[in-house]
């Protein structure tokens, strides 16, 4: 019991002030449910500023390990979305609940680490998919930057349709990036969802990446410096 209680102690200070260089943390958070999520803390005295990134599908499809040995690997991306002193936050294992999105604010408003003012959405896919459904209902959010979205279903809360019904709750700005080389479907999903944002002047900046979505895997300079100059430019 002394381990554990000392454990959570320990974690907790780290949370409070990071000190010991650059944390990588698994935790556990709830809010209409339980979930688990991975926490980068980068080094110096806080409070930062928050990216809260959604993963492609392919990491619930083939699992954390699989996606990892297929190139998708969270933790070089985490490392290089907090270059700029930013805390990054994944919920993991989400598979399509947006509860586990919409706890993930909470869990990080009540870190005394965290700038609660200054949180930041991106999403990659379907995960742009969810990040967008979620930041209708949290206007407080500091931006969003959606990667190629895509929708989960052609019908219902989770498709196009239901974006033209909630795009105006929207307040926050919007870094919009499509991506040259896509499946017809992907493609096609990405192309209507721009049109209705669009449409109803929620851009607030376009880049046509000239690599696939699979680009965004890899956390190199040329793909992952653009999400973080627009995210720099909405002040820290």
């Amino acid at each position: 019991m002394k381990i554990k209680w000392f454990f959570y102690v320990f974690i907790g200070l780290m949370m409070t002030v990071s000190g010991f260089g650059d944390q990588f943390l698994d935790v556990r958070y709830s809010g209409a449910g339980n979930f688990k999520g991975k926490i980068w803390i980068p080094s110096g005295i806080g409070p930062f500023p928050v990216i809260v990134y959604n993963y492609d599908q392919f990491l619930d499809w083939r699992g954390e390990a699989m996606a990892k040995k297929s190139g998708y690997d969270l933790e070089p991306i985490m490392r290089a979305l907090s270059h700029r002193r930013y805390i990054v936050f994944v919920p993991i294992e989400r598979y399509r609940r947006l509860a586990s999105i919409r706890a993930a604010f909470s869990y990080l408003e009540a870190q005394p680490i965290v700038k609660s003012d200054e949180i930041h959405l991106v999403g990659l896919s379907e995960g742009a998919f969810l990040s967008l459904l979620v930041a209708a209902d949290v206007p407080e959010l500091k931006s969003l930057t959606l990667i190629a979205p895509k929708a989960l279903n052609q019908g219902g809360f989770f498709s196009i349709p239901n974006i033209m019904n909630r795009v105006e709750k929207l307040q926050m700005p919007i870094f919009f990036v499509s991506v040259a080389i896509d499946q017809k479907r992907y493609k096609k999903d990405s192309d209507a969802i721009y049109a209705i944002l669009k449409l109803n002047k929620k851009i607030s900046r376009f880049w046509a990446a000239p690599q696939t979505r699979e680009w965004f895997w890899n956390p190199s300079s040329i793909a992952i410096n653009p999400l973080i100059d627009f995210i720099d430019s909405q002040g820290k």
